[in-house]
């Protein structure tokens, strides 16, 4: 578990930072923040980046745990074919 999560760190890093993803970054800060693009190299805006993103990740950590959590739950109780017929319900 100590080796895992730096290198779940590093994958999604390493995602974020690919040629097609770098790009939308600026886009995405601006429309959480509600800051034009340009305006993200002004002197007080990055705490209020900071400030107004920190809820959105949190929201979004808690849930991708609980999911991850809940998946793992119906791994250990589940055979695999009603795992995959669980997964199938859930898609559709």
């Amino acid at each position: 578990m100590g080796t895992r999560l730096p290198i779940a760190f590093l994958a999604g890093f390493a995602s974020v930072i690919t040629p097609c993803v770098l790009p939308l970054v600026p886009g995405y800060l601006s429309a959480l923040s509600g800051i034009e693009g340009g305006r993200l190299d002004e002197r007080g805006v990055a705490r209020r980046v900071v400030a107004a993103s920190t809820p959105f990740i949190l929201g979004f950590t808690v849930v991708f745990v609980v999911l991850g959590a809940g998946t793992a739950a119906i791994s250990n109780v589940f055979s695999q074919r009603a795992q995959t017929e669980i997964a199938g319900f859930v898609l559709v």
